[in-house]
């Protein structure tokens, strides 16, 4: 963009001229490089609400919907007003801080999953424990009470207990698995998981195991690698792992 800006500024003064039109040099192009990394999903949506404000090709919860599905058993719409806790996951959309009469900060925050909008409260006590981990465009998965609101007709929620998505998958998933049933293994397949894995290595009380389904035509198995080589879930090694294997 840069080179094409150049080259833009240089024809509207004339500078291709200045020689007469022996050369045309400086119109060439530049080149461009045609191996790339292609755009993650996220990084992609990112950089369409930085640039337009909104998410033009999709939504950033499109990504999670299926695995979500395992943290909460409804989605937004679909909620209803109980006692008993629920679990509900969505996006940050705006956040505001205000004091409560004895001066302690308290937040309230509006989450959306696509499905519908929830505003969530954070009481100071609350507030003080899981504050840190509420941004805006971040995607938390949260524990609390569903009420009806009376001064909007709707839902909200007082929030209990804040996860971020990696702290729920360490707290609900059984471990991460890797599908090689319906596709040929590569054959340095040990060198590139383990390079793959190293980074993101967990103590063994905290990671999540990891197993390879694997099958042949005859028969199919799975493995599970030793606790050394527990994992912290987080989305940059799934990231990894769907780049690296598929």
């Amino acid at each position: 963009m840069q080179g094409a800006e150049q080259l833009a500024r240089d024809s509207a003064a004339g500078m291709h001229d200045m020689f007469g039109g022996v050369s045309d040099a400086a119109t060439t192009a530049p080149a461009v490089r045609a191996a790339f990394q292609p755009l993650t999903t996220r990084l992609r949506l990112a950089g369409e609400k930085e640039t337009l404000g909104l998410y033009l090709t999709g939504h950033p919860i499109e990504e999670y919907v299926d695995e979500l599905r395992h943290f909460c058993r409804r989605r937004m719409g679909d909620l209803k007003a109980e006692k008993r806790p629920q679990w509900v996951a969505g996006m940050v959309l705006s956040m505001r801080v205000m004091k409560s009469r004895r001066g302690a900060p308290m937040g309230f925050l509006v989450l959306d999953d696509r499905s519908a909008r929830l505003e969530v409260s954070l009481f100071p006590e609350t507030f003080e424990k899981f504050g840190r981990k509420v941004a805006k465009d971040e995607l938390l998965v949260i524990e609390g009470e569903v009420q009806t609101d009376e001064f909007s007709g709707g839902l909200a929620l007082r929030a209990e207990k804040v996860l971020t998505i990696d702290e729920a998958r360490q707290k609900f998933s059984r471990g991460v698995v890797l599908d090689f049933t319906a596709r040929a293994m590569p054959a340095d397949f040990s060198a590139r998981l383990k390079s793959v894995l190293h980074p993101h290595r967990a103590e063994a009380d905290n990671g999540c195991p990891i197993a390879v389904l694997y099958g042949t035509a005859d028969a199919r198995a799975r493995i599970a690698l030793g606790e050394t080589w527990r994992v912290q879930a987080s989305d940059d090694l799934l990231v990894s792992l769907r780049q690296e294997f598929g």
